[in-house]
């Protein structure tokens, strides 16, 4: 499995769209979540990354989600250029 992002390498004039995602449930059931981070790099433009964040509980009316976009890299650790974080996400899980 790839675990580290590809688009550092795409040249200026090329385009990318890179995703990764994570799902998780509570052992018992009844709870999950649903994690992804996409880079979306269109030609000759600079990056912007998105976390995505949607919870599913079995006794909810429907999932719950949010989702953040930012510039790529603009907030990641020094010398880092494939993350976005650490990032807030805006309020509460909104209903989806």
């Amino acid at each position: 499995m790839r675990t580290e992002a590809r688009f550092p390498r795409v040249g200026a004039k090329a385009g990318q769209y890179e995703s990764f995602h994570l799902k998780a449930t509570r052992p018992g059931g009844g709870l999950g979540i649903w994690i992804r981070y996409t880079v979306h790099k269109p030609p000759n433009e600079h990056p912007t990354a998105s976390l995505w964040v949607t919870l599913f509980g079995a006794e909810a009316a429907g999932p719950r989600a949010t989702k953040a976009t930012y510039p790529a890299g603009a907030a990641g650790p020094t010398g880092s250029s494939s993350t976005a974080g650490p990032i807030r996400l805006p309020g509460e899980i909104a209903r989806s």
